[in-house]
């Protein structure tokens, strides 16, 4: 009968975790990096009524 070290089965499962959370994390980057580029291509457009849309920001603000 072969004696089992509780603590190497512990290290394993640890590693094992460790290398799932850190795909996770990586996926998780990759999904904002991905919805931040899809809204980059659409703030690439231009806006209509801009000159109008300026002039009631500068009155809301005061900027002269």
């Amino acid at each position: 009968m072969k004696f089992v070290n509780k603590t190497t089965i512990i290290n394993k499962i640890k590693i094992v975790v460790f290398v799932i959370l850190k795909r996770i994390k990586l996926f998780l980057i990759k999904i904002v990096y991905f919805a931040i580029q899809n809204q980059l291509k659409k703030w690439d457009r231009i806006t209509q009524n801009w000159g109008q849309i300026l002039n009631q920001l500068k009155i809301a603000f005061e900027e002269e």
